[in-house]
């Protein structure tokens, strides 16, 4: 048995610890799983089964969005990719055109060629060269404005919040996972813009193999507001947030805009 298949029993096993070096490891033991079949010291956790299932359940949706974003993406581009095509093969038909219609004025009037022809002639073939400069002009025109020129984040505050929504560690003080079932997160900001703006706040928590998404919230910033407090954040089952090292990511229209580590004592 490979140490990953070891570890779907230790999720689920009353006695296990989360480790930041060697990952899960035994309550018991102090050690990685070394079993070959089953655990003599096995004892199932029935919250953290549920819990697990429900975590999968999450991430088959997460990984349902991304594929979603990544077929809109590719289509759009292919939509770009087409349509600049057409463009260079109509320009290029209209100059091939107008070169061929004034080959066979000049072979049909080789004494007698008019020059107000080949003047025209001439123009007609320039304006067709700038029509096919229009294109690239324009779109090189629009450039993307990043949202961390526009607001800049001084500061992320965090205060530990228990279940009946009190705040048990005030912001600025040591958050402990005794009565921490939620992180409440205070943003201090400048901003150039005016009206709303709608913030994501994602929190990633300890897991047997590094770090994990635990939740994320979205919310409506006013911009001249220069500060703001967040709804709570914490696990989907709302059980208290086990000891550990922790990440709070603050994006805005999906650009990421700060990010603070922590941990919970």
């Amino acid at each position: 048995m490979n140490r990953a298949q070891q570890v779907e029993f230790c999720k689920i096993c009353e006695h296990r610890k989360p480790d930041i070096k060697q990952g899960l490891i035994c309550g018991l033991t102090n050690a990685k799983a070394d079993f070959e079949v089953s655990c003599e010291n096995f004892s199932k956790d029935y919250k953290a089964q549920v819990y697990y299932k429900q975590q999968k359940k999450g991430v088959r949706e997460e990984t349902r969005k991304e594929t979603r974003k990544e077929t809109i993406l590719f289509i759009i581009t292919i939509v770009a990719i087409l349509s600049r095509i057409t463009v260079k093969r109509v320009n290029s038909y209209n100059k091939n055109f107008f070169q061929k219609y004034k080959t066979e004025i000049v072979n049909k009037n080789k004494k007698k060629v008019n020059e107000k022809q080949i003047a025209e002639l001439n123009k007609k073939l320039k304006q067709s060269e700038q029509s096919k400069q229009i294109p690239s002009t324009n779109s090189s025109a629009k450039k993307t404005v990043s949202l961390s020129d526009k607001i800049t984040i001084k500061s992320v505050e965090l205060a530990g919040v228990d279940n009946n929504n009190n705040v048990a560690y005030d912001f600025g003080k040591v958050i402990f996972s005794t009565k921490t079932n939620y992180i409440r997160v205070r943003m201090n900001f400048n901003s150039s813009l005016s009206g709303k703006k709608e913030f994501t706040v994602k929190l990633f928590g300890p897991d047997y193999n590094g770090y994990r998404l635990y939740n994320s919230i979205t919310q409506k910033v006013k911009m001249n507001s220069n500060s703001v407090t967040f709804d709570n954040i914490g696990l989907p089952d709302k059980q208290k947030l086990p000891s550990g090292k922790y990440v709070v990511k603050i994006l805005c229209e999906d650009e990421e805009l700060k990010s603070e580590e922590f941990t919970i004592y």
